[in-house]
């Protein structure tokens, strides 16, 4: 059974060749790899490098930056495989991760990891205990809940775990060692003034990740049925619009 693996990139060019060929070097081998370049122009070197390396890689251009859960979205809406998942262009992955969730997997159709790696400039790499969203979904499980807030840049992970505990939950893998390893650099999303950890955006944003909970939460237990259509009602029409006509681009590809 195919997994689909999406990795939004922008920035840090140096990190990207690491990230993809830990994704390519995994034990479970039938999966398809999306690079999607977030308005990141491809020089000729990346090409270099990616073009041709393995079969099972597509690098996949959006013309304006528009952020890691709309190239998310893109992928999630053109794939046809049995397993989506998501692995981050900073990031990489021990060559088990997909294989052990994929082993934890039970009828909720999601599993996550209970701890990762956290990697940053200056610190020994250290174990962080919690739930995780780096993990691996049956995508009509992520569809249900309105998929991705093509509108959002910063804070949906959270929310999306949230959302799928209300429609039936997922496996946490809680093995030890992790198999996820999270970097943190500077000028990210995570990192950056504007946009990182305890800033006035990223509080926006928890407020506005608890309104929509609560009232997700509302549609339960009768109306769950809804909560994909109630989402997406909530996203810019022409954003959606664009996140479609790319992954329409996107499907003849991954066929």
């Amino acid at each position: 059974m195919t997994v689909t693996v999406a990795m939004p990139w922008y920035g840090a060019p140096e990190l990207l060749g690491r990230a993809v060929r830990s994704v390519l070097a995994q034990t479970y081998g039938d999966l398809v790899l999306v690079v999607v370049a977030d308005g990141e122009p491809i020089t000729g070197s990346l090409l270099n490098e990616l073009a041709g390396v393995d079969e099972r890689c597509i690098l996949f251009a959006l013309e304006t930056n528009r952020g890691p859960y709309f190239a998310q979205e893109v992928v999630l809406e053109a794939t046809s495989s049995e397993w989506y998942a998501v692995v981050g262009a900073d990031d990489w992955i021990e060559p088990d991760h997909v294989e052990r969730l994929l082993a934890a997997m039970d009828a909720r159709r999601a599993a996550v990891p209970g701890s990762v790696w956290w990697e940053e400039e200056g610190r020994d790499p250290f174990v962080h205990e919690g739930r995780y969203e780096v993990g691996v979904y049956d995508p009509e499980r992520l569809r249900a809940i309105g998929g991705f807030n093509v509108a959002e840049r910063i804070g949906q992970d959270t929310l999306t775990l949230k959302l799928l505990d209300l429609t039936g939950g997922m496996v946490v893998d809680l093995a030890s060692p992790p198999t996820y390893h999270r970097v943190r650099r500077p000028g990210s999303l995570t990192t950056s003034p504007e946009t990182g950890f305890r800033t006035r955006a990223r509080n926006e944003m928890r407020r506005r990740n608890r309104t929509v909970f609560y009232e997700a939460q509302a549609l339960t237990p009768g109306k769950l049925e809804t909560l994909a259509s109630w989402r997406r009602r909530q996203m810019p029409r022409d954003l959606r619009d664009e996140a479609s006509m790319y992954a329409a681009s996107l499907a003849d590809l991954i066929r």
